[in-house]
């Protein structure tokens, strides 16, 4: 609840309340009064942001100010956050000593999709949604906190004798941004915000026979991409290849960090490890 005081003939809400305890000031944390034959809690010491804005790799620190001083501070999110091409949709970042910090998720928070890998290279891994640098607590009552989909891996099928090759790439994976398809020969197909996209596939097929590389698909939003595959009919001088999917971000990196989480913890809303 805002305190509003009056300051140079207009009303202003006060970031801070200062007592006299002991000969010396100092920050109250509530202001209580008494109501109704009972003591109530008329006043609380917080900042809050509330963030209407989607935004891309953002910080609750820079987003409240940089603040200099300890407090207690609230981020209220009502939008989208999201990767972008960033490492992270979402940074605590790390308030002054003394501070709390309270996130309260009604939007979403996304992770980056890994992108599809090739039969050289394995899908890469998926992004981390909200990335932790101090202890925190987080009401994801209404909102969604998701990581990212690891990216499919690749697989060839090589017959070099028969001047054969069979090159298929990964899917990519769920997130925001999406993950793009492996781009060898049959490349994937990009992932969405929520679903992860097809691999690739190459077929060769001779007599009756089938040989076929087979691009994993990315993974949905804190899933890990599927590995490459083959199919084979046998016979000899040929070469298989696969190359595992990326693991899924993570939907909360704690960094060693204490996370308390009120609210929203199930796997509607939070889609990824909490590590």
């Amino acid at each position: 609840m805002p305190l509003n005081v009056k300051a140079g003939g207009s009303w202003r809400t006060a970031s801070k309340v200062h007592v006299k305890v002991s000969g010396a000031w100092a920050v109250a944390d509530q202001l209580w009064g008494y109501m109704s034959g009972g003591w109530r809690s008329a006043w609380q010491n917080e900042v809050r942001y509330i963030n209407t804005a989607n935004r891309t790799a953002a910080s609750v620190y820079e987003l409240m100010g940089s603040p200099t001083q300890p407090g207690n501070y609230i981020f209220e999110n009502q939008a989208t956050i999201s990767a972008g091409t960033g490492t992270y949709a979402l940074r605590t970042g790390v308030f002054p000593a003394g501070s709390t910090l309270l996130i309260v998720n009604k939007g979403y928070i996304r992770g980056k999709g890994g992108n599809g890998g090739t039969p050289t290279v394995v899908g890469a891994a998926g992004g981390t949604a909200l990335y932790v640098d101090m202890d925190c607590t987080i009401d994801n009552t209404n909102g969604y906190i998701f990581s990212g989909g690891g990216g499919g891996g690749g697989a060839s099928c090589v017959a070099s004798a028969i001047s054969v090759y069979l090159y298929a790439s990964g899917g990519g994976g769920a997130g925001s941004a999406e993950g793009a398809g492996g781009t060898t020969t049959q490349v994937g197909s990009p992932g969405t915000a929520t679903t992860g996209g097809a691999g690739g596939s190459a077929t060769y097929t001779i007599a009756g026979k089938t040989w076929k590389a087979v691009g994993g698909a990315g993974g949905a939003n804190g899933a890990a991409g599927v590995n490459g595959s083959y199919i084979t009919a046998g016979g000899t001088g040929w070469v298989y290849v696969t190359k595992a999917g990326g693991a899924a971000g993570a939907a909360i990196a704690r960094n060693g960090k204490t996370v308390t989480i009120t609210g929203g913890n199930n796997t509607t809303q939070i889609k990824g490890a909490i590590a």
